[in-house]
């Protein structure tokens, strides 16, 4: 199960220089991180086919790339997807830059609201979200017909 966390853009923190930018297109090394991910080509054309306000986030740490995610804004909300950092990245708080990064970047562009869908089970991806303050606002679950290997 999936569930939706949201936060209001008001009184956010500066963010340190070049730990987090805003690019679009995303760059090379961005589907390189997002491909280690298994996000795939299906779902980087889904970045480009949004319309509106959009934006992908390249998170920076020990001055190599680190992470990244795409942001897009839809009636003053911005939903962050693909956020990934790399294994060897985490817990040095690229996560918090890349999220502030991008929700300074969705008040720019007019939103009040950032959001991010985040599985239940992804406890470190939950214990950020909490950490910048989001909360639950929805949940969602996909259903599927069951297979013959769904039966073993």
């Amino acid at each position: 199960m999936k569930k939706i966390l949201a936060l209001a853009l008001f009184g956010l923190t500066a963010v340190a220089p070049v730990t987090a930018i805003p690019v679009w297109e995303p760059l090379a090394i961005m589907h390189d991180i997002w491909a280690t991910a298994g996000i795939g080509e299906g779902r980087i054309n889904v970045m480009h086919r949004a319309t509106g306000p959009k934006t992908a986030i390249i998170a920076r740490g020990n001055d190599h790339p680190g992470g990244c995610g795409f942001v897009a804004i839809h009636d003053g909300v911005a939903m962050m997807h693909a956020v990934e950092i790399l294994p060897h990245q985490r817990k040095q708080g690229l996560g918090k830059w890349m999220m502030r990064r991008a929700a300074f970047w969705a008040r720019e562009n007019g939103a009040t609201i950032l959001s991010v869908a985040c599985t239940q089970a992804n406890t470190g991806a939950n214990a950020l979200y909490s950490s910048l303050g989001m909360t639950v606002v929805g949940q969602y679950h996909y259903r599927h017909l069951p297979t013959e290997k769904d039966a073993t």
